[in-house]
């Protein structure tokens, strides 16, 4: 038998900013994704893993863990939550 193992992606597209990004599923546990993103900003390209937190009942929270721009490493990106609560 052969087994096909969906693998769950995003296509991001921010027209105001020129942002386009893909991204896959690499790891999930316990209401948490990581998330390996890539695609093309003004700054240049972009690959990041983001972690997607959803353990809190009503609330989103997204860090970027790791960053480059065109292969250069950008700490000063990294390490930021940004969290997002459900309006009652």
């Amino acid at each position: 038998h052969v087994r096909s193992r969906r693998q769950r992606q995003m296509c991001i597209r921010d027209r105001s900013t020129g942002l386009s990004m893909h991204g896959k599923i690499v790891a999930m546990d316990k209401g948490k994704m990581l998330w390996e993103r890539k695609g093309d900003s003004t700054a240049g390209k972009i690959h990041e893993y983001c972690l997607f937190d959803f353990t809190e009942p009503g609330k989103f929270a997204h860090t970027i863990v790791n960053r480059t721009v065109d292969g250069i490493h950008v700490p000063s990106e990294e390490g930021i939550t940004i969290t997002l609560n459900k309006q009652e």
